[in-house]
């Protein structure tokens, strides 16, 4: 999986999955049962930091040094081993609040590493991105849902950094990082004043993901895979950033467009979840192109999903 160049790019889905549930851990298991819930998320906070830092930093040499890559087969996930230190770093926005300051503070300057580190990455490779959209055109059908992908790092990057600064407004004061309370302020500020920034270039990326799969629509039938789960995350984070800001500002029109998207995300949910059930009970939906790359090889046949079957079964077996 490691050598496949598309495979590997999703093993950055897995922090992204551990810190949605570290983040659900704060907002419900803490105040239901206390101590050892602060104690369970913290840890599991540090660990999606370790699987973040390593998928960020080892796809990548991978993609330098071993995968066979070409910009005009480039697609949004590029960005999956990437986004995960942004995701833990605005879930480290959350795990700070219930925290002892020492250890909040800790954990945010760690977030502010991470936010920086990758956001910073995810604007080249969606500048690359830009690129490959000017002379190359849209992707294929197969993978037209990646087009979605860039507002994971915008959308996680814009509410992340606001629910840092709102959560170092006494932690930064108590630790002496900011010796004057106003200055706190200032920094929660600028921080809303860069999260509006970012959620107004995710809202171009929002605008061409829609405009990308409408387009493909009408030339023809999107194929339905796990891909398409691709619409779910992204979304879901630009959805949460329009929140963020909805509290952070005096604003009816986010909080009018927050409840708005969160209808709209929950519809698209159901339908997701409905193809995917689908698709697993007639047993066409899970691929795995790196073992059949594998089984390929070493039987010299393309093998049918039957055959594929048993040669995996034999594979893991041995």
């Amino acid at each position: 999986m490691l050598q496949h160049p598309a495979q590997s790019m999703f093993l950055g889905t897995f922090p992204m999955g551990l810190a949605t549930i570290v983040k659900a851990s704060v907002l419900i298991t803490v105040p239901a049962y206390g101590q050892w819930a602060i104690t369970m998320v913290h840890v599991l906070w540090w660990i999606d930091v370790a699987l973040s830092v390593l998928t960020c930093f080892g796809v990548p040499f991978l993609m330098f040094n071993v995968h066979k890559l070409t910009i005009e087969k480039m697609t949004g996930a590029w960005l999956l081993p990437i986004a995960p230190t942004i995701v833990a770093a605005g879930s480290g926005g959350y795990v700070a609040t219930v925290l002892k300051p020492n250890d909040a503070f800790v954990v945010l300057i760690t977030s502010y590493c991470l936010w920086g580190l990758g956001l910073g990455l995810s604007f080249m490779v969606i500048a690359l991105y830009f690129q490959r959209l000017v002379f190359h055109h849209l992707p294929e059908a197969e993978v037209i849902v990646s087009a979605f992908l860039p507002l994971e790092p915008l959308g996680q990057g814009s509410g992340g950094i606001i629910q840092i600064s709102q959560a170092g407004k006494k932690v930064f004061l108590e630790n002496d990082l900011v010796r004057q309370a106003i200055s706190s302020e200032v920094v929660f500020i600028v921080s809303v004043i860069v999260g509006l920034l970012l959620w107004g270039l995710g809202l171009w990326w929002f605008f061409h993901g829609i405009t990308s799969v409408l387009v493909t629509c009408l030339k023809g039938k999107i194929p339905f895979s796990m891909g398409f789960w691709g619409f779910i995350f992204p979304f879901g984070v630009f959805t949460s950033a329009t929140v963020v800001i909805s509290e952070a500002l005096p604003s009816a029109f986010f909080s009018y467009l927050a409840m708005v998207f969160i209808v709209a995300l929950v519809i698209l949910w159901f339908y997701v979840a409905a193809g995917t059930l689908k698709k697993v009970f007639d047993q066409s939906l899970f691929v795995s192109p790196c073992l059949i790359c594998m089984t390929d090889l070493s039987k010299g046949v393309t093998p049918g999903r039957k055959h594929h079957v048993i040669q995996l079964d034999q594979v893991v077996f041995q």
